[in-house]
């Protein structure tokens, strides 16, 4: 457990989430009862926002949960076994915060019609609103780094990474319905898609009553394995301690820069930056819940393979969709962020070192893959670190206008169009 502790990272997720959650529970120490979530869906928003923020936790499902995300957490779950789960979930609360934080700050931000998160953006402009000297290589290399990011995401690229231990042969038939269901819902437009996520819906609870007498064992499992205090034998448990936190923290901080700096669904118009942020929040939980809850049905279909012979084609058709949807959305995004030419280099460079891992049966694809995922968590904390002052005076600026009808604040009001 100490060598734990010693990894640097560890210790920068813990501290970063600890300080925006004490941070932003000062700023509402005096309206304690106005900062949760319930508060601002009931109180905050009308009725038409209400309807839009609904339709974009649809929207946001059919993109949030695509390939690459469940392949990660199978993989996760093949190398730190069932306690990763556990790992994963405190490190993405840890996350919630700096997550809204990163969205906030990209929507004060950012130019009307700009709707991919850039992070070279991003810190250009925070350093132009601080009036400091720019820096034009590392904006250009962290604009580089995010293109490299987004094209790393790629199922056809990242799945080399994370196949390990998936039955492929049983992807088959699913990508094929898949295929014709994803067609379907691109020509049906918007209203097929929130369709697709709604169905998805329906099928993971009914899923999940259909192994209602597996969910105990299986929350069980996950619980005693993330302190390795499992008493019997199992293929997913047992790996270590530092095994299950390390694939923990991984799952988390790849599922953070999913929603933080991905391509994003098409998200509602809001009134004031801390919307966004809270909006955020909101879709991070949600994934949060249904990332866990896919993960106990895939440990349920795992220890009884019986009673899940149909449930595991149908997730698995599910799964084949939404990583189409995500292919789609990211090169879009991948194009729309970057010159075309590269968007194009970039996924050379990587489809190149994809040919070079089958040709030679190395692993440099898996190297780079998760040296840029922590480059870019690090960009991420850093950029939140170096802006974090200027999040909470939008978080005080919204408390004064929005709870307590006040004047806004003044610093805020003269720089509110950068």
């Amino acid at each position: 457990m100490p060598q734990l502790w010693c990894q640097p990272f560890y210790f920068l997720i813990l501290c970063l989430g600890i300080y925006y959650v004490a941070r932003s529970r000062r700023v509402f120490s005096e309206a304690w009862n106005k900062r949760n979530l319930e508060s601002f869906f009931q109180e905050q928003c009308g009725q038409s926002l209400r309807r839009e923020i609904g339709r974009g936790l649809l929207r946001t499902l059919f993109g949030d949960l695509p390939l690459f995300s469940w392949l990660m957490m199978f993989s996760m779950l093949r190398q730190g076994g069932a306690g990763c789960l556990f790992w994963y979930a405190v490190c993405m609360l840890l996350w919630l915060h700096p997550l809204g934080a990163l969205s906030a700050l990209w929507e004060y931000y950012r130019a009307p019609g700009e709707k991919q998160p850039d992070l070279g953006l991003l810190l250009e402009r925070i350093r132009r609103r601080k009036d400091i000297e720019p820096r034009p290589r590392a904006v250009r290399g962290l604009h580089i780094l995010h293109l490299l990011f987004l094209a790393c995401l790629l199922p056809c690229i990242s799945g080399a990474v994370s196949w390990d231990g998936l039955p492929l042969p049983r992807l088959d038939t699913s990508l094929v319905w898949a295929a014709l269901a994803w067609a379907v819902c691109r020509v049906g437009g918007e209203r097929m898609r929130r369709a697709a996520a709604t169905l998805f819906l329906v099928f993971l609870g009914g899923a999940l009553l259909w192994n209602l007498a597996n969910l105990i064992p299986a929350i069980g499992l996950v619980l005693r394995d993330a302190f390795q205090l499992n008493r019997f034998l199992f293929a997913l448990s047992g790996a270590g301690l530092e095994a299950a936190v390390r694939s923990g923290v991984q799952l988390g901080t790849g599922t953070f820069l999913l929603q933080g700096a991905a391509a994003r669904a098409e998200e509602p118009a809001f009134p004031h930056p801390i919307h966004a942020a809270v909006y955020a929040q909101m879709r991070g939980t949600c994934q949060l819940v249904l990332q866990l809850a896919v993960g106990l049905l895939f440990l349920c279909s795992e220890m009884v393979p019986a009673e899940n012979q149909i449930i595991q084609p149908v997730l698995y058709t599910f799964f084949c969709l939404f990583g189409l949807e995500f292919v789609f959305s990211n090169l879009r995004g991948l194009f729309r962020i970057g010159r075309r030419w590269e968007a194009l280099a970039c996924l050379g460079v990587l489809g190149a070192l994809l040919v070079a891992d089958g040709l030679s049966g190395s692993s440099l694809l898996l190297h780079v893959s998760w040296s840029v995922l922590w480059l870019m968590a690090l960009s991420a904390a850093g950029l939140l670190m170096m802006d974090a002052s200027w999040y909470f005076i939008l978080l005080e600026q919204y408390r004064d206008v929005y709870l307590w009808h006040v004047a806004p604040h003044p610093r805020v009001s003269s720089h509110m169009k950068w």
